[in-house]
């Protein structure tokens, strides 16, 4: 997956981004995260609810300006997506399948365990993924019928945005 990803988002989205995260760095003293962002700015996730999948924009905006500003210094924390899912789908007046997957699936990933914690991957880790992935001859995939068990996963694996 490329950094091209990323520049799906509409450009007021970005700049709108980057403009509440600039401030936001100013203003922040400890580890920088998505959580605490959301807590000092809500607003640049409402005012782009429009966006076709939330989660995974913001979750890919954010690392971006992590790396863009060379951040060494964040951690992984969450806004409860739940919240804002429903509060959008509200918004909007009609809740979508995405919405509803998003939300199931986090509780079934994060709820089993309160100190379990899901990674954000990177530009960097979607690229090496996939470059991996397009490196592999079908030759050398284990076939099931008709199938290729490595183009399952890889396919699965692209709807996913964490890591555990």
């Amino acid at each position: 997956m490329s950094s091209s990803n990323i520049s799906n988002a509409p450009e007021q989205f970005l700049s709108d981004f980057k403009e509440a995260f600039t401030k936001y760095l100013e203003q922040e003293k400890d580890d920088v995260s998505l959580q605490k962002f959301y807590k000092y700015n809500p607003e640049v996730f409402k005012t782009h609810s429009n966006q076709t999948d939330l989660k995974a924009t913001i979750n890919r905006t954010f690392i971006k300006m992590i790396e863009e500003f060379e951040i060494e210094k964040y951690n992984k924390k969450q806004p409860e997506w739940d919240d804002i899912l429903q509060e959008r789908s509200e918004v909007n007046h009609s809740p979508s399948k995405c919405h509803t997957t998003l939300s199931k699936n986090k509780e079934k990933s994060v709820s089993s365990s309160s100190s379990e914690s899901l990674d954000i991957l990177s530009t960097e880790q979607w690229e090496a993924f996939e470059e991996k992935y397009q490196a592999m001859k079908d030759e050398k995939k284990w076939k099931v019928g008709d199938v290729y068990v490595e183009d399952v996963i890889y396919k699965h694996a692209k709807t996913l945005k964490y890591e555990k």
